[in-house]
């Protein structure tokens, strides 16, 4: 790993296409509309924005798990000793989960769950998949269970895609694109966003007899290690991934930027979410680690591990310690 880590130092990914373009509640933005978490109402008003201007697919990078304590049924009901004409007037304004749910109903959105190790998963959607060749779902990263939105909320989006990676030492090497919750594979959020693009109805795992070979989404097919995860090939930290999530709210944003672009929305203000340690000793948001694996799927430059490598390295170990 160390050694992969040197070639990533020595050789960077060069960026070519820009597929995906991330739209950040920034420092920025808290500035702006105050401090996180924000109404619903909110989240609401960004989605909006974000499919007027054409965006080819949201993908938001938020968990919504509880109701929005901003909501007027919420405030009425702290309000109704004082007031009880306020508390009945707020009681009848529209629920912020509601609003939120119906923007997201409206927009080509695949909302990010998150893979638990333990407990039972709730009954709800996720992207039918094809098996292609061997059954390869044992060789999977295995969740038991997913964290996810409210279930009005969860069952308004048109996908539903990962968060979750493991480190290794620390660092973020490799990204499952296909893993395994109970016994359905999901893709993570980064393709489950080109997929609703695409408007694809599933997407296809092809397996092998060493396991997964590769993910297919239409025509798009992307070759993956056994395990069905992709080595991330990275480049450096790049600010012109990002448009503040306060001038698309502003209307100030370019929509040149935003038409026909996967659009990843995600929390990147300064001590709201851990930033992620990369090859490159970098410390990045985990939406900017989502934006890459899709640079490296449109540019084509995918690292592969050979199954024989393992072997080799043994090798040379092995006469290393004999000499």
């Amino acid at each position: 790993l160390a050694w992969l880590d040197a070639y990533q130092e020595i050789s960077p990914r060069e960026k070519r296409s820009a597929p995906a373009v991330i739209v950040a509640i920034d420092e920025l933005s808290l500035e702006r509309f105050g401090q996180w978490p924000w109404p619903r109402t909110q989240l609401a008003l960004l989605i909006d924005r974000l499919r007027a201007a054409g965006a080819a697919a949201i993908g938001v990078d938020i968990l919504f798990p509880e109701a929005d304590r901003l909501s007027p049924e919420w405030l009425a009901a702290s309000v109704a000793a004082a007031d009880p004409q306020l508390a009945a007037r707020l009681a009848r304004l529209p629920r912020h989960d509601a609003i939120l749910a119906g923007s997201i109903r409206a927009a080509p959105v695949a909302l990010g769950i998150a893979g638990l190790d333990a407990g039972a998963d709730f009954p709800a959607t996720l992207t039918p998949s094809l098996q292609k060749g061997a059954d390869a779902r044992e060789s999977l990263r295995h969740y038991a269970s997913t964290l996810r939105s409210l279930p009005e909320i969860d069952a308004a989006a048109r996908g539903h895609g990962l968060l979750s990676a493991d480190t290794e030492g620390g660092i973020v090497r490799r990204m499952p694109m296909v893993a395994r919750v109970g016994s359905t594979p999901v893709l993570p959020l980064s393709l489950e966003t080109l997929r609703v693009a695409s408007g694809e109805p599933l997407f296809v795992v092809y397996g092998g007899v060493g396991g997964v070979e590769a993910v297919g989404i239409g025509d798009v097919i992307v070759p993956t290690q056994s395990d069905g995860r992709l080595w991330v090939h990275y480049t450096p930290h790049d600010a012109s991934r990002f448009i503040s999530a306060a001038d698309v709210l502003n209307g100030e944003a370019d929509n040149a930027r935003i038409e026909r672009k996967l659009v990843l929305v995600g929390v990147t203000g300064l001590g709201l979410i851990d930033y992620q340690t990369t090859p490159l000793g970098e410390r990045m948001p985990g939406i900017e680690i989502h934006a890459q694996v899709l640079e490296n799927v449109f540019d084509g430059t995918l690292l592969k591990r050979p199954r024989w490598a393992l072997w080799v390295e043994g090798l040379v170990l092995f006469v290393a310690g004999v000499i």
